[in-house]
């Protein structure tokens, strides 16, 4: 089984948001690249209006990660009315939005996702942590995020596969260096 680009196939081949729901979270325009500390105060604020989102709150988060877009992921959390909670959340497969953004290589929303809490050693209904999905699609760089964030490098799937096992293409030097203790 195949895991890289999972999202997209989950998807049916297709992460454009709906209608005109870009425009309507403000994400075709400047200024929505607010970093971190922006987030954090804009997830803080109370929420008001909760019926008025353009797409389903359970997906939005997973949309935008799927999506590889780092200023939807922002806009997905502030628009999500449990804001930060949702940085946890599962799908029904028991991915969870670090799963995918591994999945795809998108380093810079895996950084966010940690930063805001992701649990890096979640597990889905297959026991597959958001590493393993980096390794068997040789996404390095976000192999060594997670390491740093505290994965265990040497958990083991459902099935008994450990991540070095699921490392297919890797240079000696990389694999010293992403396995070393």
């Amino acid at each position: 089984l195949a895991y890289c680009y999972i999202v997209e196939n989950m998807l049916g081949g297709s992460t454009a948001l709906p209608g005109n729901a870009g425009s309507a979270l403000g994400l075709n325009g400047a200024g929505t690249d607010m970093g971190f500390e922006g987030l954090a105060s804009a997830m803080s604020m109370p929420k008001t209006d909760t019926d008025a989102k353009p797409w389903g709150t359970d997906e939005m988060v997973f949309d935008a990660v799927s999506s590889g877009d780092i200023t939807k992921v922002r806009q997905a959390f502030i628009d999500a009315p449990l804001g930060d909670e949702r940085v946890n959340q599962k799908d029904e497969t028991g991915m969870t939005p670090l799963h995918y953004a591994a999945d795809l290589g998108a380093a810079d929303i895996c950084k966010l996702l940690v930063d805001m809490g992701a649990d890096a050693h979640a597990t889905d209904t297959d026991g597959m942590t958001p590493a393993m999905f980096a390794a068997q699609c040789g996404h390095l760089d976000v192999l060594r995020l997670l390491k740093a964030a505290g994965a265990n490098m040497s958990a083991q799937s459902e099935d008994g596969q450990t991540i070095e096992m699921m490392v297919d293409t890797i240079s000696p030097e990389d694999r010293a260096e992403i396995f070393a203790s």
